[in-house]
């Protein structure tokens, strides 16, 4: 059967640069104040705790309207919902931008999230209504290397940011941008969904999340993933704070560093896509696994033995988040081909349990950062455990299914 998106007219299809820009705005924004972290603590007086809940309300709020912006952009269509959600994000970058307390940063950033998120959720379902399946993985792969390339560059851009003129900064820029980007999605976007819904069914998209709920094997991928994804979490809210006060980095020079973590994760998803088609998903997902339990090994020899210097920091996190960039891949394919009918659930719901367990993995932070490096240690390497178990186990779930897929062989008589 064709596939109807590939009869779009080309009148109505974004540029690439476009789409780029609609999915980096929220992690641009969710990165680029994290190196502002202890100066906006003094600033505002607040604790360790209040300070990491900006970060962890931000990926809660994420975490919950993915799995509610996909299904109304499919009543509603995309360029509506799209611009009301940089309305949101750009009236909550104002309030960001000029509180007075933490209580009302912290408010200010769930709003924050949820107009931001519109972009990456709304960004991709743009992806599959202009182009057929195969040419919208293509496409993706230039979309997500533009989230990439916002995470990397968003704390060294707000760490200068930072050096020069204060946390603020930060929000300044992210309010240009949102209005430039609200610019061009009212002037140049035009509704890319054909085929809207006669009516949105909170009762059929319960049944759909109820359906994947009760697969073990789609529980074991998603959870390999959300606890992998758990590592990096764990270090973005204690990161910021531990390499500045323990290792004397300036938010500049963390800002560097932290390119380091990115530019892993790169080559881990390029390593995915040039080797997970020859190794597979179970054994790509191993591989990961296994390499981030050894960074944080070496991590804790490396503090254990004295030496406090920035590279025995993101040194292991470079390797960790080269494993990241392994069983990332891996694992969200392996959820969303248990139930390939459900793959936009799947993935709203798998994408929901990664944040929501990072958003958790902030908070736990934050409770303990007061005691220095070692919890930030402690809590990585058990979420690499925790990874390892998941990915063991939908290892074994898989190939028991493949079994019980393989009709036995029959005997001539």
């Amino acid at each position: 059967m064709a596939d109807a998106t590939a009869d779009l007219p080309l009148a109505k299809r974004p540029s690439t640069f476009l789409l780029v820009l609609i999915v980096s705005i929220s992690p641009l924004t969710m990165h680029i104040y994290l190196p502002s972290l202890p100066g906006l603590a003094a600033d505002l007086q607040a604790s360790d705790a209040q300070v990491q809940l900006t970060l962890s309300v931000y990926l809660f709020a994420v975490a919950v309207t993915q799995l509610i912006i996909g299904p109304l952009s499919d009543r509603f269509g995309r360029r509506p919902m799209l611009i009301w959600g940089l309305v949101i994000f750009l009236i909550a970058t104002v309030f960001c931008r000029f509180a007075t307390s933490i209580d009302g940063l912290i408010i200010a950033r769930g709003f924050q999230a949820i107009g931001g998120c519109a972009g990456m959720v709304i960004g991709r379902a743009i992806v599959r209504d202009i182009a057929s399946r195969d040419q919208a993985a293509s496409l993706l792969g230039y979309v997500t290397m533009g989230m990439a390339i916002a995470q990397m560059i968003g704390p060294v851009i707000g760490g200068f940011l930072d050096g020069f003129y204060g946390w603020r900064a930060s929000f300044d820029l992210l309010l240009l941008l949102g209005v430039v980007l609200l610019a061009l999605v009212f002037t140049t976007l035009r509704e890319t969904h054909q085929a809207k819904q006669s009516a949105f069914s909170p009762t059929a998209l319960w049944n759909s999340h109820a359906a994947l709920l009760g697969e073990a094997r789609f529980w074991a991928f998603s959870l390999t993933g959300a606890m992998a994804s758990g590592v990096f979490f764990a270090f973005l809210g204690g990161g910021p704070i531990i390499s500045q006060r323990e290792l004397g980095l300036a938010p500049v020079e963390y800002g560097l560093y932290f390119t380091l973590i990115a530019a892993g994760y790169a080559l881990g998803n390029y390593i995915s896509g040039r080797f997970s088609v020859h190794f597979g998903p179970p054994r790509m997902i191993l591989y990961g696994n296994v390499m981030a339990l050894l960074a944080m090994i070496l991590m804790a020899i490396l503090i254990a033995f004295g030496a406090l210097h920035p590279l025995s920091l993101f040194g292991p996190m470079l390797l960790s988040s080269l494993a990241n960039g392994l069983t990332m891949p891996n694992s969200i394919s392996g959820a969303l081909s248990v139930r390939p009918e459900l793959a936009g659930t799947a993935s709203g719901l798998s994408g929901s349990l990664q944040v929501m367990v990072g958003a958790m993995a902030t908070v736990v932070v934050g409770w303990t950062l007061h005691l220095g490096l070692w919890p930030l240690i402690t809590l990585m390497a058990v979420l690499a455990v925790l990874a390892l178990i998941a990915g063991m186990t939908a290892n074994a779930l898989e190939k028991r299914a493949s079994a019980a897929a393989t009709p036995a062989p029959t005997h001539l008589q």
